[in-house]
């Protein structure tokens, strides 16, 4: 695509009052009059949308999120209809076209659906329309759903190579503690991409992020271990028709951050600073170069700092490395069914010297899994290091861990052509593919 591209995914919180269940029609006008201006600029924009379920217990009069999957989806089915025609009403005033997107997990682990989903994805926004994404509600079941709208909007920008991603919340930023117990409470302004992993297991735990002054990787071997934060509806578990939470958000920016798209999580009372400051960030890059592109390398970078330094809510950069190939964002995309714990040599060999994946640096194997199934890549400390595709299945592979080929290894459990480097050896970001 000759333009460059945003992914914009918009919560439940910010369409749905979660007290009243009343649309909020302001925020639906805030989010198309964004859009609109993206365009003008010359972005191209994907909407990925939650509330279905919320407009539909809305609709139904329903108070609480429905707790069977049967009632879940028929409110889906209810509130969908409701959700695009909000959109379409709003967006064809400003003379724009929108066309409806539902996603699951299918389209993205299956080689053909993922490459038909990204050939619609073009064509919709070649013709000028605006594609809005939802989950498949209606049709998801457990084994397939994506679970959130943060992870679904995060591989679908890995899908049509986004350079940016913004998760809107309804709070400012990600903050070094729990900003609704805690007045001191400071906003995170800048995540580098080797520390998203850490952050979450961090969060997970309930412990505060301090001293917001130094990295987040230094603030955390700070941190209190006693200390509670960060573990409230608001940053962790959701609203209540919601399935995210700030956890998710950081699951999603270590997915998004991984392909090479640059993630901004922040408040979506404040949608229209995504267009102003990529609208003036843009100008000042061309009028101090006029050959530049909206969309090289400089340019980017130029926004993401424009964000931080505007304190424009959270940005996790990306790893600096050439675009990912197609067949690499797919393996990322695909949901993990197990784990192989590698040595420290096996992890060099394969992270710093792209090598195969050979049975014997493998020291645990972990999950249930099958032939050509996507599996997460550790190192002795648990850190995700790389994902890869697997050439034999669990029990196969727990059979040969540990055997040299001349012990009856065989072959590679993963070819390095099938393996996607998430970090170096060295917990740095990448500078290569």
């Amino acid at each position: 695509m000759s333009s460059p591209l945003c992914v914009i995914k918009v919560g439940t919180s910010s369409l749905v009052n979660p007290n009243t269940l009343e649309v909020k029609i302001t925020s639906i006008a805030r989010i198309a009059e964004c859009v609109s201006r993206l365009k003008k600029i010359g972005w191209n924009v994907v909407l990925v949308t939650s509330g279905a379920v919320g407009l539909g217990c809305s609709s139904l009069n329903l108070f609480e999120r429905p707790a069977s999957l049967a009632l879940k989806q028929a409110c889906a089915s209810v509130g969908q209809l409701k959700l695009m025609s909000l959109y379409q009403d709003f967006f064809s005033l400003l003379h724009l076209n929108v066309g409806q997107v539902l996603l699951t997990y299918d389209a993205f682990g299956d080689r053909a659906q993922d490459l038909n989903a990204r050939n619609t994805f073009i064509e919709l926004l070649r013709l000028g329309v605006i594609p809005i994404v939802n989950e498949n509600d209606t049709v998801a079941t457990q084994e397939i759903k994506v679970g959130d709208n943060d992870t679904l909007s995060a591989l679908v920008a890995s899908m049509i190579s986004a350079q940016f991603l913004f998760l809107m919340t309804d709070v400012d930023a990600l903050f070094d503690s729990n900003p609704t117990k805690s007045p001191s409470a400071l906003p995170i302004r800048k995540v580098h991409p080797f520390e998203i992993q850490n952050l979450r297991k961090q969060m997970q735990r309930g412990v505060s992020l301090l001293c917001p002054s130094l990295s987040v990787e230094e603030a955390m071997r700070k941190a209190d271990p006693s200390s509670t934060g960060v573990t409230t509806t608001t940053l962790a578990a959701g609203t209540t028709f919601g399935t995210g939470g700030m956890i998710t958000k950081l699951k999603a920016s270590l997915l998004a951050t991984a392909s090479g798209t640059t993630v901004v999580i922040m408040n979506s009372a404040k949608i229209e600073l995504i267009d102003s400051t990529i609208s003036e960030a843009s100008s000042s890059s061309l009028t101090e170069d006029a050959s530049a592109s909206p969309f090289d390398a400089n340019s980017i970078t130029l926004l993401s700092n424009a964000f931080i330094n505007k304190a424009i809510g959270t940005t996790f950069l990306p790893h600096v490395r050439a675009a990912l190939p197609t067949r690499k964002r797919w393996i990322l995309a695909l949901q993990p069914e197990g784990r192989l714990v590698l040595d420290d040599g096996a992890v060099e060999a394969v992270v710093d010297g792209r090598k195969n994946i050979w049975a014997v640096g493998v020291l645990r194997i972990e999950g249930t899994f099958e032939i050509h199934d996507a599996v997460s890549i550790a190192n002795m400390e648990g850190s995700e290091v790389a994902r890869a595709l697997v050439n034999f299945s669990s029990d196969e592979c727990l059979r040969l861990k540990g055997k040299r080929s001349t012990e009856g290894g065989g072959d590679p459990l993963c070819d390095r052509d099938n393996v996607v480097v998430l970090k170096d050896s060295h917990h740095h970001p990448l500078h290569a593919t």
